[in-house]
């Protein structure tokens, strides 16, 4: 499902490089990608800075709130934040 306009090989956060995107839509594309430092496979979410109502800060906080409650895997924020 990659698009012509893949960021496959982009390293994000210092944390994570993307393999390839597994689908895209309104709030963001995701990623396969591979932990820099663990050498797992994650997946990322990436959102554009020029979106008209983003959603990546609230859903981080969200994600952070749910950690550990009954029927929710398990999800881990590596990163957020703006690339400059």
């Amino acid at each position: 499902m990659a698009s012509s306009g893949s960021k496959a090989g982009f390293i994000v956060g210092r944390k994570c490089k993307l393999v390839w995107e597994i689908c895209s839509g309104s709030f963001g594309d995701i990623y396969l990608a591979i932990s820099i430092i663990k050498g797992e496979e994650v997946a990322v979410k990436l959102g554009s800075h020029n979106a008209r109502h983003p959603q990546l800060l609230y859903k981080t906080r969200l994600y952070k709130i749910l950690q550990g409650g009954v029927g929710i895997r398990h999800i881990t924020v590596v990163w957020s934040g703006k690339r400059l």
